[in-house]
C-alpha cells in the first residue's frame, strides 16, 4: 500500500467513525426527547384534569396521590413539570405542550390565584420548590392593592421581598411595589 492510499484510508476511517458517533448521538437524543415529550404530555393531561376540577395547586405544582388499591403513591404532574422538562436551552425543539403549559401557568397566576390559594401554595412549597412562589406573592399583593387593602398588600410584597432576596426580579418588583404603595398611602394622608 502506498503512503497516499494508506493516508486516504485512515482519513476515511476517521470520517466514518466520526459519522457513526454523530448518528448514535442524534438517535440517542431523539429517543430521549420523544420519551420526555411523552412524559410531558401525560403531565399536561394530569394538570388539565386538576385545573378543570378546580384543583389549582395540583394543576400548577403537581401532586402525589394514593393508587386505587392503596399500594403506592402515583405522581401526577402539573404545568410546572411540563415546562421544567423542556426549560433547558439544550432541549430543542420545544414541543407545543411546553408552550401550552407556559400559557396555562400565566393564566393561573393572573386569573386563578386568590390570596387563600396563593398563601396555601406558598406555605406548602416554600423551601421545597420555590418556582412561581415569588410571582404568586406579588399577585396576592396586587389583588389586595386593587381592593385598597393596603396593609395586606404590603404584607404580601414584604413577604415576597424577604422570602426571595436573591431573586433580583422578584425582590426588585416587590421593592418597587412597596415604595409605590408607601407613596400612595402617604398621598391619601
Amino acid at each position: 500500500m502506498t503512503s497516499s492510499i494508506k493516508h486516504t484510508f485512515i482519513k476515511n476511517k476517521v470520517f466514518l467513525i466520526a459519522l457513526i458517533a454523530i448518528i448514535v448521538l442524534l438517535v440517542t437524543y431523539a429517543s430521549a426527547w420523544f420519551k420526555l415529550d411523552s412524559m410531558a404530555k401525560g403531565y399536561y393531561a394530569d394538570a388539565m384534569r386538576n385545573y378543570e376540577s378546580g384543583k389549582i395547586m395540583a394543576a400548577l405544582k403537581g401532586e402525589k396521590v394514593l393508587s386505587a388499591d392503596s399500594s403506592e403513591y402515583i405522581y401526577h404532574g402539573g404545568f410546572e413539570q411540563v415546562v421544567d422538562a423542556f426549560r433547558s436551552k439544550f432541549a430543542f425543539p420545544k414541543p407545543q405542550v411546553y408552550y401550552l403549559a407556559e400559557s396555562k401557568i400565566e393564566n393561573i397566576l393572573q386569573k386563578n390565584i386568590t390570596p387563600e390559594i396563593g398563601y396555601a401554595i406558598y406555605k406548602k412549597f416554600f423551601r421545597l420548590d420555590n418556582e412561581y412562589l415569588g410571582d404568586i406573592l406579588i399577585r396576592i399583593g396586587d389583588i389586595y392593592h386593587a381592593k385598597k387593602n393596603f396593609p395586606e398588600a404590603l404584607k404580601a410584597y414584604n413577604l415576597a421581598e424577604e422570602s426571595f432576596p436573591f431573586n433580583s426580579v422578584i425582590a426588585g418588583q416587590a421593592n418597587k411595589k412597596i415604595h409605590d404603595l408607601d407613596a400612595s398611602i402617604s398621598h391619601f394622608q
